[in-house]
């Protein structure tokens, strides 16, 4: 079977210069510089023939075809992440994890930390330990 997508490098700038709308925080998570995500994501923009973004003073706004692109986009990231680490276990142990104290869990938001849409994207899993002392 052939499939047919664009470069994954560009992908990934759309995808993330998506969720931060701004290239250079994309930069920042991607470990580029903000003219290479600018360029990964024009890239695209002219192998599909549309505009993803509209490139204003102060970031960017995803255009209406952008904005429909980026959840089958960010699903297909995460397919990939979901195989990846399934087969290959070393991965899951890269998994950044916070341990904290009960006090300090009742000071955080309700439903800390998926109370936020904008820290969604960044969490992959939640466990919740119990606090009694066997």
């Amino acid at each position: 079977m052939t499939y047919r997508f664009p470069s994954l490098n560009g992908l990934k700038a759309f995808e993330a210069a998506a969720r931060h709308l701004s290239f250079k925080a994309a930069a920042t998570e991607l470990g580029v510089t903000a003219g290479a995500v600018s360029q990964q994501v024009k890239r695209l923009e002219m192998s599909l023939g549309i505009s993803l973004f509209r490139r204003l003073p102060r970031g960017l706004l995803l255009t209406q075809e952008g904005a429909a692109y980026l959840p089958d986009i960010s699903r297909a990231f995460g397919v990939l992440t979901d195989a990846t680490e399934a087969v290959a276990p070393i991965l899951n142990g890269r998994k950044l994890s916070i341990g904290l104290d009960p006090l300090v869990v009742g000071q955080l938001p309700n439903g800390w930390p998926r109370h936020s849409i904008g820290l969604e994207p960044y969490v992959r899993e939640t466990i919740t330990l119990s606090t009694e002392i066997p």
